[in-house]
Order: C-alpha cells, then sequence, then structure tokens
C-alpha cells in the first residue's frame, strides 16, 4: 500500500480498504492484507501479527499462515499431534527422524611449560558496559 493513502486492495479476500491503517504488508509474500490494529473497533483480519525473533512485530496473510502451518505439520493429522512429534524429536534424539547428537572434541592435552589454552566464551558480553550512578 503507498503511504498517499491510496485505496488497496486485500489479497486474502479481495475487499479495497481506504483507511491505510487497516492494511499491512504480509513478511512472507509480501502482498497487502487486512488487519485491524484495535480490539475494541470492529474491523477485518485477514491475518495475524506477533513479536518476531528480533523481538519487532512480524505480519502475515492468513494465505502465509495456513501454508507455514501445513508445512510445519509434516502430514501430521493434527497440529497437537505435530507439535507433539516436534517435541520429541528435541528432547529424545533417538527418537525416529531425530537430528543427529553433535559429537564433543576431545581436548588436546597441554604441555609443560605452556599456559593452559583459552576456554571458550559461551556466554555473549554485553556491548556496554553499565553505569551505576
Amino acid at each position: 500500500m503507498t503511504m498517499t493513502g491510496d485505496p488497496a486492495t486485500c489479497s486474502v479476500c479481495g475487499q479495497l480498504e481506504v483507511d491505510p491503517r487497516n492494511v499491512q504488508q504480509c513478511f512472507n509474500c509480501g502482498n497487502d492484507f487486512h488487519l485491524n490494529p484495535r480490539n475494541d473497533v470492529p474491523g477485518i483480519d485477514c491475518g495475524d501479527a506477533w513479536i518476531g525473533e528480533s523481538l519487532g512485530l512480524e505480519y502475515y496473510c492468513q494465505v502465509c499462515i495456513d501454508r507455514l502451518q501445513a508445512e510445519s505439520m509434516q502430514g501430521a493429522p493434527d497440529a497437537t499431534t505435530a507439535r507433539h512429534a516436534e517435541m520429541m524429536q528435541a528432547i529424545a534424539p533417538s527418537y525416529p527422524g531425530a537430528p543427529s547428537a553433535p559429537t564433543l572434541a576431545t581436548p588436546t592435552p597441554a604441555r609443560r611449560g605452556e599456559p593452559p589454552p583459552k576456554r571458550e566464551r559461551t556466554r555473549v558480553r554485553r556491548r556496554y558496559r553499565r553505569i551505576d550512578s
């Protein structure tokens, strides 16, 4: 949708929307769709929004939501069964279809007179120091 307020056509329901505040662009396919930003005002919702990995809002049309859900189910009869299989793969590596467990590298023995090797950091350091006043 253009910022000039031109009417946009919803890619899901095909209706024309004049108010640019009620139209969003899908992060997956890039098409415009109805999304009412308020709960206290009636409106059309042809998609959904949620907080993504980068802690920002991500908007998806219903067509892409349905396709992504079908892909994640991977032939399971319902969403609950698909989620259960996904959790089993995460906690039980011997479960059929689960990825193989990572192997641990054997440490090299320390030589005499040399300092021990530096350990790899498992935690990410802060970019900025905290300043307490």
